[in-house]
């Protein structure tokens, strides 16, 4: 009996040992590899904002460098780059500066490599440099960005800016965004943008966590930063990049879009990064983080060691076996408390993201939308949860589209391709249109597929476009149409087999004696004024256009030659008739004359022009305060 129980009992311990060793074996692996999944899961959501950052940087960048490299107003610059239209195009690259408060430089440069418009950020200004401009024409990314066609833009490599020949101390580190400027089809040159990449690279570091440090290398190995004393040393040395250090390693890394390398008894969890966009020529960066004095396989070490301790105390003493097992099941708890903190944490950073953000599954019908989405469309979550989001957003009650070609977040459902536009039209809850820079990303099977749309208010950005066209087509001074604009209605007129446009060619008598008399200040009245007498004339749909001076041009549509001559006449009497005002006590009496032109058959532009110039010279010398028509003077 004796040996019975001590077999009994030693069946026993040995049934509680092999209980023991499973229960604790078991609980410390589940939680080792829970462990470890919520690490990885910790290091993409990490590379992911990185890549979001530099993402949207680039984003950013290459928009405003295209939208300025197809500005009016630097192509008005480029085809009569007069006093007046220069300031013009240098305002408009100063405004730019100022809007954007990180860009180090905005450029114009030709297609020479020289510099001819340049804004720099000084001190938080935005300093205009018409010295010192510089040929850039030796630069790797002025002599790419001359090769590249209409509508492409080319991202630089990351490197530190050089000014005249030399690294800039203190380093700069720059990022450059370049694309080409057209006019009429011939290349003009380069609008280059130059931003400071210390805000994207102290972006990047803001969300790692503790004991993290940032890494980011270009495509040859050269150490951006996290390398200490060789970062930038690759643009002096060739031989201080990783991939000369340690071929191997480097074409291990190069071989893996993502990963994971030990390097000096530390681990470092990376992804390469290169950004994608119709017509975007971009480098390929590695962004990585790396834990300080950590090698890869530590973590599991250091499990392996914890679990060999735990079983060894467990079969040496039994008792504690109860308040072993309680600390293992409160472990479990507190691991599974600190997912669920995980994924409130990921939700508040949706919630609390720059970008107005919804999630819509596979027949677009909503699932979530953070508070930014809320913000811009008027719409609570409640309220749109469960609904059909193109039908709310994109059609009027009518059942009418509100924007241009296909819905994106269709289109993105439909293909699985991730689709942006920097200009959608929305419908808000009050009915208004609005108009955001929007981008869908598709995840998931193709029959479960989801996206997140995001999108961000451009109204500003287009109000600023709409101004900056007006200004191209607008004498400054009398707010009438500018010597570009009128002529191309002409043109456009006289290309209309619809339309018999006259044209009268104006000009003030001895208008340079008023300003020698008066003062510039008093001949600009005269200007508005002699204007304005003129539009109150005019039928809807003639033109009245300042060709330059005191000289300026109506265009008169679905005229005869004869009513076009009496047109002429009554402003003729208008002017005279009623003097400026230009202060109570001095009225100043001014005289116009005239020439009218009809276009005859097989007659270009420029020959009407010059014809309906003949007649007011002719009038001129005739004594002036009188109307000739081409060829013939009336009485």
């Amino acid at each position: 009996m004796q040996k019975n129980a001590l077999r009994s009992l030693a069946l026993l311990l040995l049934l509680l040992t092999l209980v023991v060793v499973a229960e604790i074996g078991l609980t410390h692996r589940n939680a080792y590899e829970a462990t470890q999944a919520h690490e990885r899961d910790r290091v993409q959501h990490d590379l992911a904002d990185m890549r979001l950052t530099v993402s949207g940087y680039l984003e950013k960048l290459t928009r405003d460098a295209q939208l300025m490299s197809r500005s009016t107003v630097l192509g008005l610059y480029l085809s009569d780059p007069t006093p007046e239209n220069t300031t013009h195009a240098e305002k408009a690259l100063q405004t730019l500066s100022m809007l954007r408060g990180d860009y180090d430089q905005t450029r114009y440069i030709d297609q020479n490599g020289q510099e001819k418009i340049r804004v720099d950020r000084e001190n938080g200004q935005s300093v205009l440099h018409r010295q010192g401009l510089q040929n850039k024409s030796d630069r790797g990314y002025v002599q790419t960005g001359l090769q590249l066609g209409a509508g492409q833009v080319l991202v630089s490599e990351l490197d530190l800016n050089v000014e005249q020949g030399v690294i800039e101390e203190p380093h700069r580190p720059t990022l450059r965004a370049v694309a080409p400027v057209f006019l009429d089809g011939s290349r003009r040159g380069l609008m280059v943008l130059n931003i400071a990449a210390d805000e994207l690279l102290a972006s990047l570091r803001v969300n790692l966590p503790a004991g993290s440090d940032l890494v980011m290398l270009n495509a040859t190995g050269g150490w951006i930063t996290g390398g200490g004393a060789l970062d930038w040393q690759f643009m002096l040395d060739p031989s201080a990049r990783l991939s000369a250090q340690d071929p191997a390693l480097w074409a291990s890394i190069e071989g893996q879009h993502s990963g994971s390398f030990e390097r000096l008894g530390e681990c470092y969890h990376y992804e390469w990064f290169q950004t994608t966009g119709d017509g975007v020529q971009a480098p390929k960066w590695l962004l990585a983080q790396r834990r300080a004095n950590e090698p890869c396989a530590a973590a599991a070490a250091e499990a392996t060691q914890i679990a060999a301790k735990r079983i060894a105390i467990t079969l040496l003493i039994a008792l504690p076996l109860a308040v072993l097992w309680h600390q293992s099941r409160v472990k479990s708890r507190r691991f599974q408390q600190a997912l669920q903190d995980q994924q409130a944490e990921l939700s508040m950073i949706a919630q609390e993201a720059g970008h107005a953000m919804i999630m819509v599954d596979r027949q677009c019908h909503v699932l979530w939308m953070n508070r930014e989405a809320e913000r811009l469309l008027g719409w609570s979550e409640a309220e749109l949860v469960g609904k059909n989001l193109h039908e709310t957003i994109h059609l009027t009650p009518e059942g009418q589209p509100v924007h241009a070609g296909l819905c994106p977040t269709l289109n993105a459902l439909e293909t699985g391709e991730r689709h942006g536009t920097d200009r959608d039209s929305m419908v808000g809850r009050n009915g208004q249109r609005l108009v955001f820079s929007t981008r869908v990303t598709p995840f998931g099977p193709a029959e479960n597929r989801k996206a997140v749309v995001a999108f961000a208010d451009v109204s500003t950005h287009v109000a600023l476009q709409q101004e900056l066209a007006v200004q191209a087509q607008t004498d400054v001074l009398t707010g009438t149409l500018n010597r570009r604009s009128i002529v191309q209605n002409l043109q456009a007129a006289l290309d209309d087999p619809t339309q018999t446009p006259c044209v009268l060619a104006l000009d003030i008598d001895f208008f340079k004696k008023v300003n020698d008399t008066h003062g510039h200040q008093t001949g600009d009245q005269v200007l508005i004024h002699f204007c304005r007498t003129i539009e109150t004339m005019l039928r809807k749909g003639d033109l009245l256009g300042r060709m330059g001076g005191e000289e300026f041009l109506v265009v008169a549509n679905t005229l005869s030659l004869a009513d076009a001559m009496g047109l002429a006449e009554r402003i003729r009497a208008a002017i005279a008739g009623t003097p400026c005002l230009c202060s109570p006590d001095t009225p100043i009496a001014i005289t116009t004359s005239v020439g009218v032109a009809q276009p005859h058959v097989g007659e270009t532009m420029e020959q009407l022009l010059e014809r309906a110039d003949e007649a007011l010279y002719r009038a001129k010398h005739a004594g002036r305060n009188r109307v000739m028509k081409a060829g013939a003077a009336i009485a």
